[in-house]
């Protein structure tokens, strides 16, 4: 009986090494570079962590580049209104200038360059 005993652990420690053997093998498949399954599971972690960041991150970006977008778009609908407001202002008055350019070219006598210069002469004589 203690010859069957013994056979019996040898039989066990030959297949508890067999079964460590095909552990080894498998987990040599399944990891490389000698890490650990543990060291790998956390690595992976990680990466997912930093895979559920990221599009949080994309997201909070694309929405501060749309606000700066929409003030980008707010200063220069500004500017073009104000560009209008100053062509405007600026056609009422070479229009208004113009107009009393007509006044005075219909209105005053074409003897007046003379009239003005001899304004001026008597002003220099009388000094």
């Amino acid at each position: 009986m203690k010859e069957k005993t013994l056979e019996d652990l040898q039989q066990e420690q030959q297949a508890t090494e067999l079964l460590a053997a095909k552990y080894k093998a498998m987990e040599s498949k399944l990891l490389h570079w000698g890490r650990n399954i543990m060291d790998h599971t956390k690595q992976q972690q990680k990466i997912l962590k930093l895979k559920k960041v990221k599009p949080k991150k994309l997201k909070k970006l694309q929405a501060k580049q749309q606000a700066v977008k929409a003030e980008i778009q707010n200063q220069y609908d500004g500017y073009i209104c104000m560009q209008q407001d100053l062509e405007k202002a600026q056609n009422e008055e070479t229009w208004e200038l113009k107009f009393k350019y007509l006044i005075i070219k219909n209105f005053i006598s074409p003897e007046k360059d003379e009239i003005i210069n001899q304004i001026f002469l008597d002003c220099e004589e009388e000094r």
